[in-house]
């Protein structure tokens, strides 16, 4: 079974992995039979070799090849050569966020892996998805209280959507709607002027003043993975909007983002305390 997970909504391909873990995997044999990889980074051998390795207590294993577009050539034609004789029990899943329709070179790609696009739910779409989350966790929630969320979240990230919408549940208690004013509330309170203030704070290679920083937002209860998540969302429009900060060209910001997906990869990852990994990618990311 290949997959190839296109788009840039990953909220909704992580979705999509987990709905694969629960069926095709035991509980008991996620650890072994789960893993994460990066192109580029990770030796395509490697991967190549598990992939074939028959799984560990279980019937199937499920690898996940992030960011493939960054593949090498040769690593490209490793990875079509297994594509066209996989194994039976071994569910591959190719994530690209950029678009490869254009690029002849993925074409027997695309014939080789069932393509499923992750598109991000915009208008109407996404207003019917917060109040299916909102369902989740037994909650309604009103019209205008999306449209504040929407404001205040800049609606552009599901997981800072749904993470927002988990504290609201949390501050409305036994109330059955999520409000405008608790929205006012809760994200008016958001972390959003911290992350700028961090952000120059890095520009300007402030070490001592960006762990303060991050000190401050964890003892808010933000966790280390949601201020990784916001910093590569803002390097991200930095990126697209060639914004204010002279002392980030575009390689340096290309660098900084891919800094912070290893370092959220470590968190899923490793054993290491996501506050130390947090601190760690800082304190690069200032060097």
């Amino acid at each position: 079974m290949n997959y190839l997970f296109s788009g840039q909504e990953s909220h909704l391909k992580e979705k999509a992995i987990e709905s694969l873990k629960s069926k095709l995997l035991k509980k008991d044999s996620f650890k072994l039979n789960f893993s994460i990889y990066q192109a580029g980074i990770d030796d395509i051998k490697d991967i190549l070799d598990t992939a074939k390795t028959l799984p560990l207590s279980g019937e199937f294993r499920i690898i996940v090849i992030k960011n493939i577009d960054k593949l090498l050539s040769r690593d490209r034609e490793r990875l079509l050569d297994y594509l066209k004789k996989p194994s039976t029990q071994t569910a591959l899943i190719l994530d690209c966020s950029n678009d490869i329709d254009k690029d002849d070179s993925w074409i027997n790609l695309m014939r080789l892996a069932k393509r499923v696009h992750f598109k991000k739910p915009v208008g109407r779409d996404l207003d019917i998805w917060v109040k299916n989350e909102a369902s989740r966790l037994d909650k309604s929630i009103s019209n205008e209280a999306i449209e504040l969320l929407k404001e205040k979240t800049e609606a552009d990230d599901l997981n800072r959507l749904k993470n927002e919408l988990g504290k609201l549940s949390l501050f409305v208690g036994e109330n059955a709607e999520i409000n405008e004013s608790d929205v006012e509330e809760i994200v008016g309170k958001s972390s959003n002027k911290s992350i700028f203030k961090l952000i120059d704070y890095i520009s300007q290679k402030d070490a001592e003043s960006s762990l303060d920083i991050i000190s401050d937002l964890i003892s808010r209860k933000v966790k280390p993975y949601e201020i990784i998540g916001l910093l590569a969302w803002y390097f991200r429009n930095i990126f697209m909007n060639n914004s204010k900060y002279p002392s980030f060209n575009k390689d340096k910001i290309k660098d900084n983002i891919e800094l912070l997906l290893n370092a959220d990869l470590a968190i899923k990852r490793s054993k290491m305390s996501p506050k130390l990994v947090l601190e760690f990618a800082v304190l690069r990311l200032c060097r």
